[in-house]
């Protein structure tokens, strides 16, 4: 997916656990996958896609339910006979 509001690739990044301790690197590159680096992308970005995703699996979430529901109906009004 891309970004719209100029995301970038963030092939790995710093932990500082406190100011007495080194920070933890960690390193993305050498990840066995395609997607070795860290996407980042501004908030509104963030929440578009979620807010997409939401709606999906609301609706999909839905239509389930209603599946399961219509079943449900059946075999109890079988069960009445």
């Amino acid at each position: 997916m891309r970004s719209s509001g100029g995301g970038y690739r963030e092939p790995g990044f710093n932990v500082g656990l406190n100011s007495r301790k080194k920070p933890i690197s960690l390193d993305m590159q050498g990840l066995d996958t395609r997607f070795p680096y860290m996407l980042v992308l501004p908030q509104g970005d963030t929440e578009e896609i979620l807010e997409k995703v939401k709606s999906t699996f609301q609706n999909l979430a839905l239509f389930v339910y209603r599946s399961m529901a219509k079943k449900e109906v059946a075999l109890w009004q079988e069960s009445m006979v």
